[in-house]
């Protein structure tokens, strides 16, 4: 590297100090101390030279400016082929003006994200606004499934606090839901929250709630209310030729912490039905009743369900337990 670096008390300044390893470099101008005054040219070709279990590279620009604590930041940068560890990004694209008093605004494009198995076709963000008072605008698309965030709030040096405006999610199998009602939702360094947010299915009969807390190095606590949501819209793979029909109404609470669930839930299948070939034949068999209570206490799922046929042909209970997510399955039955 090369460049001067200048004292003057508490205030430091650099002149076209260059960093550079291997094909990557960094070019940084001005001072800091006091308050800053810094900019930065970012060119870096091939990142994994400067960090083995990373890959891609990033271009860009940075600055700096203001009172260390409320700096206006100002960045252009662009990225491709980017990834670390299970992580990775094909392309990703951001600009921001952002001050502290001013209006600013900040945009970011994701391109085909992946995390392990899942994976993001694209995800892009737009914030207005100033740090304390601004408007937030998200989309994502990933397995077939379409996802926009409208919401507004700012930042108070320890939180982001606001109103979760508008939330709704539009696939194929679902078709459209959307929130009635604005919730709250705030965000700090330890602690996220969420008050209870409610999606509204097309035909205005379904319901699905969530509020929930997570608390950094400590457990994610939940509350969600599922109520008329089509059974064939749950993600569930039934046996070749079987169709399920009705409804589900789910009550559940619980805790997720140090990769251990445990939680309790109430859940009916009303209007029930399945439908399957038989020798060639569609047969129906309708379930008028089917109620049931499942309990998790670190991971060890314990489950009944009553099940009464229609015109009370038969009933009985049906159990099951898991030792573990992904232990085998032990199923008994109490048919009266």
């Amino acid at each position: 590297g090369s460049g001067m670096i200048g004292i003057s008390g508490p205030d430091y300044s650099v002149s076209d100090a260059l960093l550079q390893v291997g094909s990557n470099s960094v070019r940084i101008d001005g001072g800091f101390g006091r308050s800053l005054s810094l900019s930065a040219e970012i060119d870096a070709a091939d990142i994994a030279e400067v960090l083995p279990e990373a890959a891609g590279s990033i271009r860009g620009r940075v600055s700096l400016r203001g009172p260390n604590d409320y700096p206006d930041v100002k960045f252009e940068l662009s990225g491709a082929a980017l990834a670390w560890r299970e992580y990775s990004l094909e392309s990703l694209s951001a600009n921001a003006d952002i001050t502290a008093i001013k209006e600013g605004a900040a945009e970011a494009q994701l391109g085909r994200l992946s995390i392990g198995n899942i994976e993001v076709d694209e995800a892009q963000l737009s914030v207005t606004g100033q740090l304390a008072a601004h408007d937030l605008e998200a989309s994502l698309r990933a397995l077939d499934t379409n996802l926009v965030v409208e919401a507004s709030g700012g930042y108070d040096r320890q939180a982001w606090s606001g109103q979760l405006s508008s939330l709704a999610v539009d696939n194929e199998v679902l078709d459209r839901w959307s929130t009635a009602d604005p919730s709250q939702l705030t965000a700090s360094s330890n602690r996220v929250s969420l008050s209870r947010t409610c999606l509204v299915g097309p035909q205005d009969t379904s319901r699905a709630c969530l509020s929930g807390n997570v608390v950094a190095d400590g457990p994610v606590s939940f509350d969600v209310s599922v109520s008329g949501v089509p059974v064939s819209a749950i993600p569930a793979a039934p046996p070749e030729g079987v169709t399920l029909r009705g409804h589900l109404f789910v009550d559940a609470s619980g805790e997720w912490e140090s990769d251990r669930l445990s939680a309790r839930s109430n859940v009916e299948w009303r209007d029930a039905a399945i439908d399957a070939v038989y020798d060639e034949e569609r047969v129906s068999l309708l379930v008028p009743k089917a109620v049931g209570e499942v309990t998790v206490i670190n991971n060890k799922v314990a489950s009944t369900l009553h099940v009464e046929l229609a015109d009370r042909a038969a009933s009985g209970n049906v159990q099951l337990s898991i030792q573990d997510f992904t232990d085998c399955l032990l199923y008994t039955s109490d048919a009266a």
